[in-house]
């Protein structure tokens, strides 16, 4: 099962991620890049449950995400502004 983590109270300024991916195999590759936070996360709405619950769904099952973010004192609803 392939999980992925969000992480909530990231700084603004750049952050250093690193993943790792084991296959079945035993095969593993291991990645790192660099990220910068432009917006506070304020979690997932349902059906999605925010961590550190884990959701399992169907391979090729479709899910809606909803989130909700915020930029200082403002919700954001459009990302093109």
């Amino acid at each position: 099962m392939n999980r992925i983590f969000l992480a909530k109270g990231l700084s603004k300024s750049p952050t250093r991620v690193s993943i790792c991916k084991t296959a079945s195999s035993g095969n593993s590759n291991s990645c790192s890049f660099s990220v910068a936070v432009c917006y506070d996360f304020l979690g997932f709405f349902s059906p999605v449950d925010n961590p550190p619950m884990s959701n399992r769904v169907k391979a090729g099952q479709t899910v809606p995400l909803k989130f909700q973010l915020k930029s200082g004192q403002i919700f954001i609803s459009d990302l093109e502004r």
